[in-house]
């Protein structure tokens, strides 16, 4: 039993990222990004309910997008991969995901494939820059290649005891976070890392397997736990993943910024911002920083130009 639902996610994930991995500017006039809250202190199931409620119709609109791409045969298995999901995704995270399902009148199955594809797929870059003043801007951009994601795009205040625990801006349905906030304490984003050994069925299986943490859940964890920067770096470095990655971080504090290079047990690289000797700002993509990036994906140097143009 296993090594079908290993199969079938294996299945599922390519069957997905096939066709959906070319990422395009979105369309139509921009708005603001609106803001809604998450209560830690809710029932897990209860969690998403306002999120979910206000983008109902979009979020369905995406999420029939992905599901279409899923061979009809692997449909019936999604369940089964989600009664496993236990080896793999804690308890409160697979209550949300039941909860949310609900919500949005749908089978969890079809809501688990949805948090796996963001977990596959994503071609971005980070920037992490001190101003002379010792404070930092962390920036980044998220690319994925479905249609709709802008009409889901929101921004988290996650709460606990009436205060702000930790930020984040996500897509409705998406239940981890790529990109967050620990408001006076430290920032994180993340870029794939593409290796010999980060294929699909690499992932599912480290995943399923090796207890490999997901990137969007473990980040949501450590917003939640680690105190400040000095905390959160050693445990960006050390837990076990289930892909290789890029993990930006900024701090609060002058020297507190740093790019880590993932191998999925250990950190092969941190790459720190070292304004005294002129290194006041890094900028990741999607390639090792000590690697030229190819020519047909080179938005390094065009982001370094102008970084460079400016001052801190």
């Amino acid at each position: 039993m296993v090594l079908k639902l290993l199969v079938c996610v294996t299945a599922l994930l390519a069957s997905c990222s096939h066709a959906l991995t070319t990422p395009s500017p979105a369309v139509g006039p921009a708005k603001p990004v609106e803001w809604y809250a998450v209560n830690l202190d809710a029932a897990p199931k209860d969690r998403w309910t306002e999120v979910l409620q206000a983008k109902k119709d979009d979020t369905l609109a995406v999420l029939a997008t992905i599901t279409s791409q899923i061979p009809a045969h692997l449909l019936p298995y999604l369940e089964k991969v989600l009664d496993f999901a236990e080896h793999f995704w804690p308890l409160q995270i697979r209550e949300e995901l039941q909860g949310a399902a609900a919500t949005l009148g749908v089978d969890a199955g079809l809501l688990l494939a949805m948090n796996l594809y963001y977990e596959l797929n994503s071609g971005c870059t980070s920037v992490v820059a001190q101003h002379e003043d010792g404070s930092f801007y962390h920036g980044r951009n998220l690319d994925y290649g479905v249609p709709g994601l802008q009409n889901i795009t929101v921004n988290v205040n996650f709460t606990s005891n009436g205060e702000v625990v930790y930020q984040g801006t996500t897509y409705a349905g998406y239940l981890g976070l790529l990109t967050g906030v620990k408001p006076g304490a430290f920032s994180l984003s993340v870029d794939e890392r593409d290796t010999k050994n980060g294929t699909v069925w690499d992932n599912a299986f480290e995943a399923i397997f090796e207890g490999g943490h997901s990137i969007g859940f473990f980040y949501r964890e450590t917003l939640e736990t680690a105190k400040d920067y000095t905390a959160a770096l050693p445990l960006l470095q050390s837990t076990h993943m289930d892909s290789p990655s890029y993990m930006i971080i900024a701090g609060a504090q002058a020297g507190e910024g740093a790019v880590v290079t993932r191998e999925r047990n250990v950190a092969v690289d941190t790459w720190t911002i070292d304004a005294a000797s002129g290194r006041w700002f890094l900028v990741e993509t999607n390639y090792d920083h000590w690697v030229a990036p190819p020519a047909s994906d080179d938005r390094r140097d065009p982001t370094n130009e102008r970084m460079n143009a400016l001052s801190p």
